[in-house]
């Protein structure tokens, strides 16, 4: 798995797997996939959570682990076109406030000029 996983991501990955195997403390963590030959041909970006599953409420046993592996691509490239929107719809707002304020103020000064 380490091979696929961004290697910005992996540290952090791993030390929630040692928090779970080593101090029995469940976790969430999002890493990414990068794209490989072998594995994969696209990104991919994956939340990862596990969680102990110990013999009784105050017992440290732990019996085994629960992970599940959620690919959350879609809703992080979806995140992604949502800001772009917004930063195209932003930018737009400003050219036309710009636009106006300038056809407003030509006349207006001509006016006040005049006066």
């Amino acid at each position: 798995l380490e091979a696929g996983v961004a290697s910005t991501d992996w540290p952090g990955m791993s030390a929630c797997m040692t928090d779970l195997l080593q101090n029995n403390v469940s976790f969430s963590n999002e890493m990414q996939m990068v794209p490989n030959e072998k594995l994969l041909r696209d990104f991919l970006c994956l939340l990862v959570q596990g969680k102990p599953i110990n013999g009784s409420d105050d017992d440290d046993i732990i019996l085994g682990f629960v992970i599940t592996v959620t690919d959350v691509t879609r809703i992080k490239m979806m995140q992604r076109q949502r800001l772009d929107d917004a930063e195209a719809h932003r930018k737009q707002q400003e050219a036309f406030t710009d636009m106006i304020c300038h056809e407003i103020r030509n006349p207006l000064n001509a006016i006040f000029n005049n006066c």
